[in-house]
């Protein structure tokens, strides 16, 4: 329509948009997204992004149907946080999808056998996820509660132990001299027991607890230095008796000489820095009966010393919650040096994380690990009521002094089976060793962590039968044997609990085929001590970063690096190097040109990376036109003048040509 007026002509046009007529088309989008996407609750794998379902059309109903079917759609962003617009892998058709059933309640999507995941660039090899179910220790979050004494100050100290994962950094299970500095602590995290070292001034790694440990600090530490020592004078030890040797030998370091001439059990000296030193192990025996780890000092020569008369305790371990403090301050004094164990994770002490892998949800779960001192103890502290049975399959907990020898360790355990705990012997029909075989039975019960009192057992015969008899014949409660169908030995506790066995006559367990090889049993740290138990050691990575495994066969890696390159040239015999040749077909010396090889740069490179003149032969890689990735430029003379010229990528016959091989490395001839 046109309204005509005195040099006016207004043209109107109906430009108005309005939705046809529902029709009975359904749209068709064909997507691609990353494979294994999180659906919109962010705990299940998205069913459509499954590889068995790519290919598969899916008509969707709605918006929420559409991310929980194959996920919200993904777009990049910049380290900063900018979106990168027009980025290959940002899931565009997703969204479509999603914007068409904002005004639609029907659609045909189909998800093509693309995995965009897979083609994201990066620098490092892809891996595949660690196995369903796997445990992780992971050392970057686990602490293990060192608290070192300094009895000067009556203070205790935190110690950052180091945790070891590298088997190269030990030598036969110890850390090498050269790890660490002295008075460091280290973990050797790859062991299962965790066992905690201390790096001694001589550059030595102890365990510590161990007799080496406590001879790295001293139990007695002089104040005097370099004192007049008469010759005569005495220093008694746990009742011997050394005298201060004559002149030359009356200074301190003829005395500690003397000292350990004296080979007092569990007793050794040295002169240090002027002063005397003696050092005490467990072996030491302050009343000269019993091994107690002290020494008793007296003698004529302590005055000059600076040593006061009395008993010395050697430096201790103690493992403890954070609510019972070592009382070394006061009434059980220690020297410096000694460690509490904290192990609760209150105020840095002990803190294990270990996880577990949950590979539906892509995560791992982390689960908690209380230390206790023993199976039993664990049992009572985590199920107190039903004594064990009661405790889930994974449940975990960490045991203080595995070895029961007061040294610091610290061994996962977990739970392999709920219930009451059962073991059966590898042996049908055995034949006991000793007719008249001898063990001992105590065990755990409900509501306490106290081990009831051993009672003896005297196998009266040499088979099976024979020994399921006597074991029934103890009467030890909630504790029973039996035979089993194919005649080998059964031994359970109801309650879930723990059964100590020890063999005193013969080796009953062992002939039946019930050993530390089978799960639930091991080795007691008593003289042929056999534990059951519904526990068993807890195999994990131990590691500061995820676990991971191969990627599966066929998995497609990008490697975004644009920094490398090895490049050769063909020296007329063989190809080479480029910086190996020294004269080549245009008589360039390439040893001349850029230690560090192509020179990688977005703009024209005016001299070699360590600031040396450009060199005839140099080459440059320009990174900033990656489409055309890589455009290869030489540093050479044309007419006169030194400037950079561009190879032709598609030459593969001159001797200005390039040949890139089937591994992507550019040759030069």
């Amino acid at each position: 329509m046109a309204l005509i007026s005195p040099g006016v002509e207004v043209s109107i046009i109906d430009e108005s948009n309005f939705l046809p007529a529902a029709t009975a088309s359904v749209p068709y989008i064909l997507i691609a997204t990353a494979e294994n996407k999180l659906d919109s609750s962010g705990t299940s794998i998205a069913a459509g992004t499954l590889a068995e379902n790519a290919n598969n059309v899916f008509l969707i109903s709605s918006q929420r149907e559409l991310v929980n079917t194959f996920g919200t759609p993904s777009f990049f962003q910049t380290a900063g946080g900018s979106p990168v617009n027009g980025f290959e892998l940002n899931e565009h058709g997703l969204l479509a999808a999603h914007s068409v059933l904002g005004i639609s309640n029907r659609a045909y999507v189909q998800r093509v056998d693309v995995d965009l995941a897979e083609l994201r660039a990066r620098l490092s090899r892809p891996t595949g996820d660690a196995p369903d179910g796997s445990w992780w220790f992971d050392t970057s979050e686990s602490n293990f509660g060192v608290f070192e004494w300094n009895a000067s100050t009556g203070e205790f100290s935190f110690k950052e132990a180091t945790q070891i994962t590298n088997p190269d950094q030990l030598t036969f299970g110890v850390p090498r001299n050269t790890v660490g500095n002295p008075g460091d602590y280290a973990v050797v995290a790859i062991n299962a027991n965790n066992p905690v070292y201390y790096k001694s001034r001589n550059n030595n790694w102890v365990l510590v607890g161990s007799d080496g440990w406590k001879r790295s600090w001293p139990t007695v530490q002089a104040t005097e230095t370099n004192p007049q020592l008469t010759t005569g004078d005495t220093v008694v030890i746990n009742g011997i008796t050394i005298q201060v040797p004559p002149s030359p030998d009356d200074t301190i370091l003829g005395l500690a000489l003397a000292i350990d001439a004296a080979s007092i059990t569990g007793v050794t000296a040295a002169a240090i820095n002027g002063r005397l030193e003696i050092y005490v192990d467990s072996t030491a025996s302050s009343d000269g009966s019993t091994e107690d780890g002290a020494v008793e000092i007296s003698g004529s020569a302590l005055p000059d010393l600076g040593i006061e008369s009395g008993r010395y305790e050697s430096p201790e371990l103690q493992h403890s919650p954070h609510t019972q403090v070592p009382a070394w301050r006061t009434t059980s004094p220690r020297p410096t040096g000694s460690v509490w164990h904290k192990t609760t994770p209150v105020n840095r002490g002990t803190e294990l994380a270990v996880k577990q892998y949950n590979e539906r949800a892509d995560i791992w779960e982390e689960n908690p690990v209380p230390l206790y001192a023993s199976f039993q103890e664990a049992n009572f502290k985590l199920d107190a009521v039903g004594g064990g049975r009661n405790l889930p399959v994974d449940t975990l907990f960490a045991q203080f002094d595995a070895e029961g020898n007061n040294t610091f360790t610290a061994k996962v355990y977990r739970k392999f089976t709920t219930g009451e705990t059962a073991v059966i012997g590898t042996e049908p029909d055995a034949t006991l060793s000793v007719t008249n075989a001898e063990f001992t039975i105590s065990a755990s019960q409900a509501g306490t962590s106290t081990m009831t009192t051993p009672v003896d057992v005297v196998v009266n015969g040499d088979t099976p039968s024979d020994f399921v008899e006597a074991f029934s014949s103890a009467g030890v409660e909630n504790v029973r044997a039996r035979l089993t169908d194919i005649n080998t030995v059964e031994i359970s506790h109801t309650q879930g609990g723990v059964i100590e066995i020890v063999e005193v006559v013969g080796t009953p367990l062992e002939d039946l085929g019930i050993t530390s090889f089978l799960d639930g049993v091991e080795d007691g740290p008593e003289q042929n001590q056999t534990i059951i138990s519904s526990w068993d050691t807890l195999e994990y990575t131990a590691s500061a970063v995820e676990p991971d495994q191969a990627p599966e066969d066929g998995t497609k890696w990008y490697y975004s690096a644009i920094d490398e390159a090895d490049i050769l040239i063909h020296d007329g015999t063989t190809w080479r190097g480029y910086r190996n040749v020294s004269e080549d077909i245009r008589g360039f010396d390439l040893s001349l040109t850029d230690p560090n090889g192509p020179i990688f740069s977005a703009s024209a490179p005016s001299e070699q990376r360590d600031g040396s003149p450009l060199q005839f032969g140099d080459l440059w890689i320009n990174t900033s036109d990656l489409e055309n990735y890589p455009r290869i430029y030489r540093w050479a003379s044309v007419l006169g003048v030194s400037r950079w010229v561009l190879l032709d990528n598609t030459d593969q016959t001159s001797e200005n040509g390039i040949i890139f091989d089937d591994r992507s490395r550019s040759v030069i001839t």
